[in-house]
């Protein structure tokens, strides 16, 4: 596996499980946030700009690209990669990890629509990202519980030295 891509809610451990991942494995990694939006997350790119990214990532053999979006510029990524990984924790995990967040970095000007976020991944992007992978043939993997994604992570060996 040297293209995965992770998908999940609002604070299921997405960025945590990509960095764990890309330092074992020595791949770089991206967040979608960051090809959809540009100077910190202010302004949104159009879909041009968008797709030019995607297609640079893409043209390196390995990558992990994670996110919760579910827009078109993703399909060429889903179809190139090797796994889709999708991290589905409760729902009352995601929202105490987001107000713990949220109190940690003593900003609640977003908390109730990070809350709502959470709470509607399983109803919308969860159905479209499964439907997608499906659709492509591709692997998937389906994490319920922080003790599934551990294991996993853990089966990994570092390759840097």
């Amino acid at each position: 596996m040297r293209r995965l891509i992770i998908f999940g809610g609002t604070a299921s451990g997405k960025t945590t499980v990509t960095k764990i991942l890309s330092n074992k494995l020595d791949i770089p990694c991206y967040s979608t946030d960051d090809i959809v939006y540009k100077h910190n997350w202010k302004k949104k790119r159009v879909s041009t700009e968008k797709e030019k990214i995607v297609k640079k990532i893409l043209t390196s053999k390995n990558w992990i690209i994670e996110g919760v979006h579910t827009e078109v510029w993703l399909l060429p990524v889903i179809k190139k990669a090797d796994l889709v990984i999708l991290l589905d924790l409760p729902r009352i995990v995601l929202l105490k990890r987001v107000l713990k967040r949220q109190l940690l970095k003593r900003n609640f000007k977003h908390i109730f629509k990070l809350f709502y976020y959470a709470w509607i991944y399983k109803k919308d992007h969860f159905i479209w990202h499964k439907n997608v992978a499906i659709k492509f043939n591709k692997k998937l993997v389906i994490f319920h519980t922080n003790k599934q994604i551990k294991q996993f992570t853990d089966s990994f060996t570092h390759n840097k030295e």
